[in-house]
């Protein structure tokens, strides 16, 4: 069950001498608090999650189960999967490759 998670923004606002003896659950972000997607999500929604909320990550639900915590995704692996892309050499989105305009994801 996901009740939170904790980054190392949060980390940081404690000093450190405090560390020992600070409970994760006063610092953490409340799984009320958190943005999230599930797995049928596509990259596209997850990148603009991320953009516009000012995310460093993103925990992934699963979807008729909304507090059970299926993976993770983070900056840096949009950034391997853009430098794939470029690599494949693959450019535009999918709507400009197929023609065809998708709908948003829901986010919770």
């Amino acid at each position: 069950i996901l009740l939170g998670i904790v980054t190392l923004t949060d980390v940081k606002e404690i000093p450190a001498t405090q560390w020992s003896e600070t409970a994760v659950r006063r610092i953490m972000t409340p799984r009320n608090r958190l943005k999230t997607l599930t797995p049928h999500a596509d990259v596209e929604d997850a990148l603009r999650l991320m953009t516009e909320h000012r995310l460093n990550q993103i925990p992934i639900v699963a979807t008729d189960h909304p507090d059970t915590l299926v993976g993770m995704i983070d900056r840096l692996e949009f950034m391997r999967y853009l430098q794939t892309r470029l690599e494949l050499g693959m450019t535009g989105t999918d709507q400009q490759a197929t023609g065809q305009t998708r709908q948003p994801i829901p986010t919770t």
